[in-house]
């Protein structure tokens, strides 16, 4: 497979006929027997303050027909979501964001940078990965990009992959590092220099690779097989039951026959979106309302800001309006945002994430614009709400 510049996969007809499958992931809860008398579509109505519990609960009482709909969020006492994206962005990102918390207690972190995984001993119990891995599947079915930190190897797992040492650099770059140089190191002290054995420690636990672990050293001849044994451990034999909840769970939304048609690199683009921004674009497909046009001076001011803006602060703007500075493996093409006027140049743009919703004052100057609007998405979300702040 070819790989340009920015490291994604080139246009080909592959690629072409794996955009398409992701397409058909999302409609697949179209494919099903047209003679029965409910419409395809399910509504998952949840609290707000309670927001994973009834997550959790509505997720394990669910017949498994129900899967395959359309996923439509209905947040008590809140306007029902009408079938667009909506609440749907909202409701994964929101969920997806407590999830992930090293505190919350299903996913650890090796180290502050790095993405997560799946933990030897969880906190929780183990039907919630089943039901993480239903989450996840929807998310997909139903082209939400909804950033999740994970790594590569979670990809390759679930496409029956085995994952390898570079999978253990993304995951632990430092530990990554002390293996590769284990590896190449070729002197005949190796057993001095390292002192290593066939035992590890891993989630602060320590673990024998191999029977009596602590009594075999690991030297020139046997180096690569303890690598080899060390990686097991970490991505297979150390998270067996954990993730086949996770997969069987996954699998229980997607079809396992379509989504293995893809490589790793590309199931993760699908389920996480790309970093391939076409600012200009984003510009050309703004639809405006009220008062506000492409040629109105306070867009025109707005446009000249935003192209200025460094790419980390206009990822901060893709969260703020949209909630997610990842954008979909299909493009931003029909990735759309939507100016609305606000009555006040003492007030910092808003932003409801539901629809791509941004609230902006007319400014007088260039100046105050830019620095009200990096005042707001310094604020990053505006989750289905418009709070104006003076």
């Amino acid at each position: 497979m070819g790989y340009g510049d920015n490291g994604y996969p080139k246009a080909s007809k592959a690629g072409l006929l794996k955009t398409k499958a992701y397409c058909e992931l999302g409609n697949s809860w179209r494919l099903r027997n047209s003679d029965l008398p409910e419409r395809p579509i399910f509504t998952l109505k949840v609290r707000r303050h309670f927001l994973l519990e009834d997550t959790w609960h509505k997720l394990s009482i669910l017949e498994d027909s129900y899967l395959k709909k359309h996923l439509l969020v209905q947040f008590e006492n809140e306007m029902p979501d009408y079938g667009d994206l909506g609440y749907l962005v909202e409701f994964f990102s929101e969920v997806f964001e407590k999830v992930v918390q090293p505190e919350y207690g299903m996913f650890i972190y090796c180290e502050s940078t790095s993405p997560m995984w799946f933990p030897p001993k969880p906190s929780v119990e183990k039907n919630k990965y089943f039901l993480f891995g239903i989450l996840y599947g929807l998310s997909i079915a139903n082209r939400v990009t909804a950033y999740i930190p994970f790594p590569l190897a979670v990809f390759k797992k679930l496409l029956n992959k085995k994952p390898t040492l570079s999978d253990v650099k993304e995951l632990s770059p430092v530990l990554g590092r002390n293996l590769q140089t284990l590896l190449e190191y070729e002197h005949d002290d190796l057993e001095d220099m390292f002192q290593l054995c066939y035992s590890i420690s891993w989630d602060s636990k320590d673990v024998d690779l191999i029977e009596n672990g602590t009594l075999t050293a690991v030297n020139n001849t046997n180096k690569k097989d303890f690598v080899d044994k060390y990686v097991d451990y970490i991505f297979n034999k150390s998270v067996d039951d954990v993730f086949s909840e996770f997969k069987r769970g996954f699998y229980k939304v997607l079809d396992e026959q379509l989504v293995g048609i893809f490589e790793p690199e590309q199931l993760m683009e699908v389920a996480i979106g790309n970093a391939n921004y076409d600012w200009d674009l984003c510009e050309k497909n703004a639809v405006y309302g009220g008062i506000y046009s492409p040629t109105h001076p306070t867009i025109k001011m707005f446009w000249e800001v935003f192209h200025e803006l460094s790419l980390e602060d206009k990822k901060h703007f893709l969260v703020f309006v949209a909630g997610n500075d990842r954008i979909p493996v299909t493009g931003m093409e029909p990735w759309k945002i939507h100016p609305h006027y606000l009555p006040s140049e003492d007030l910092i743009p808003a932003a409801d994430t539901c629809f791509h919703l941004l609230f902006l004052p007319i400014y007088s100057t260039k100046q105050k614009l830019k620095e009200k609007l990096l005042q707001a998405i310094s604020h990053n979300r505006g989750f289905g709400r418009f709070v104006p702040i003076v």
